[in-house]
């Protein structure tokens, strides 16, 4: 006996002749209109949200280039916060100092991990003066200096920079956020060298605070990690953590000559993180959300 359409047989209001082909019709031409508006409107956004975070758009510029920065024959010039163009190069500049210091199953782990400028850098309450030239990294090499001296045995970062200002350019400190951060490999392999820096500019009210992170790898500066961007130098002042460094000390006792530096708490430059306060009186003074802690030893 032949079996019935088992459709049917289920549920009759699903057969051909049911109401199914009369609602199942195709889109209006309003409706196919409206559609394509509301889908527009959507990729738009998206794209116009993307695009202003990638800096595609026109932000404000200071007029003032920096000549490390240059891209194919283009200079690029100082954007004022928030400065969107330089957030991808701040990212990548974290993962990439979070990657020298771990070991990826073929590169060694960093054997030690040197802060420079900040507070306390000498010791409690004995601030940093000076600091390595931020135009220039040290060579990979350093020379006899390395190879006599492992810094891995070394226990504060006052240790490391006083053999280091043998072999390196010094400058005075021009402002108290300046910092250099050293990465070493092995006995003399300066894996990676970061220098952050402050420039003021102006008078006034009208002054522009300038801050330039230089990443050098290998002693090579790179562009891709590297970033700059003004801020309002009263902006910058008004904030209660900026960028900068400060070190933590385990112990010190000058008798015995105990130092034991633990490491130091970093703030990095942050483009896009603006202090503000707003009318209710809230405040939002933190400067950066590059916040961390580099021992001494990792």
């Amino acid at each position: 006996m032949p079996m019935r359409n088992p459709i049917r047989f289920l549920d009759p209001r699903l057969s051909h002749r049911s109401g199914l082909q009369k609602r199942g019709r195709g889109f209006t031409l309003i409706e196919l209109l409206l559609s394509t508006v509301l889908g527009a409107m959507v990729m738009g956004s998206v794209v116009f949200l993307f695009a202003n975070m990638a800096g595609s758009f026109d932000e404000r510029e200071t007029g003032t280039n920096f000549a490390w920065a240059d891209n194919g024959g283009l200079v690029h010039r100082i954007t004022i916060a928030p400065s969107y163009s330089q957030l991808p190069n701040a990212i990548q500049l974290q993962n990439v100092l979070m990657e020298a210091m771990q070991s990826d199953g073929v590169n060694p782990s960093a054997s030690c991990v040197y802060v420079l400028g900040g507070t306390n850098e000498q010791g409690p309450g004995s601030d940093a003066l000076t600091l390595p030239n931020a135009a220039a990294a040290p060579p990979v090499v350093l020379g006899n200096w390395f190879s006599d001296a492992n810094p891995s045995l070394f226990t504060s970062a006052s240790q490391f920079k006083a053999g280091l200002t043998a072999s390196v350019a010094m400058t005075p400190i021009v402002s108290p956020e300046d910092f250099s951060i050293f990465v070493i490999k092995g006995v003399s392999n300066v894996d990676l060298v970061i220098h952050c820096r402050r420039t003021d500019v102006g008078v006034g009210a009208a002054a522009m605070a300038t801050y330039t992170v230089r990443c050098y790898i290998n002693g090579a500066l790179n562009p891709d990690l590297s970033y700059a961007f003004s801020i309002s130098a009263a902006d910058a002042d008004a904030a209660t953590v900026r960028p900068g460094a400060v070190h933590y000390w385990l112990r010190q006792d000058n008798d015995w000559s105990l130092n034991d530096d633990l490491g130091a708490q970093v703030v990095f430059p942050d483009p896009t993180a603006v202090p503000y306060q707003v009318a209710s009186g809230d405040v939002a003074r933190a400067f950066s959300r590059f916040v961390l802690f580099l021992p001494t030893k990792p």
